[in-house]
């Protein structure tokens, strides 16, 4: 199952002509290089990528051009164990709803974000709390902001 697609932004209508078409991405890898810090891949795709993804983890390589490289630029459920697929499954689509409220205050749009560090650290906090909130078993309409 395919999560997100960087071609499934850059051709919607309402994709900004003035950005690269890599930065239909850039929420994808943000939410994947989430998954690499806390170790929620599955064993086969941690194994095939594990190289980058230690330099994902100390912050050498950037996360979109790991998505880009490595991920056919889309995530999938075989990039996750069972726990992440889990959480995707509960949370990517409040997840976007959570990227845009973040970005927004700092960009035009969602992609008009670049691929950095500057931008998982906006993000980052908030995937943490919903994780947090997902294994303590609250339901979204409990801690939904």
């Amino acid at each position: 199952m395919v999560y997100d697609s960087i071609d499934w932004h850059t051709a919607a209508d309402g994709f900004p002509s003035e950005v690269p078409w890599e930065n239909g991405g850039t929420h994808i890898a943000m939410f994947l290089a989430w998954y690499m810090s806390k170790d929620l891949l599955s064993a086969a795709f941690s194994s095939q990528h594990s190289s980058d993804i230690a330099k994902i983890k100390n912050r050498e390589l950037k996360p979109r051009s790991f998505l880009i490289e490595h991920c056919n630029k889309e995530i999938s459920s075989d990039f996750f164990s069972e726990e992440g697929n889990a959480f995707a499954e509960h949370y990517y689509k409040k997840y976007l709803v959570d990227y845009a409220g973040i970005l927004g205050r700092h960009a035009p749009s969602i992609y008009h974000a670049p691929d950095s560090w500057k931008v998982y650290d906006l993000v980052q906090p908030s995937i943490e709390q919903r994780f947090k909130d997902w294994k303590s078993g609250k339901k979204w309409w409990q801690v939904w902001k």
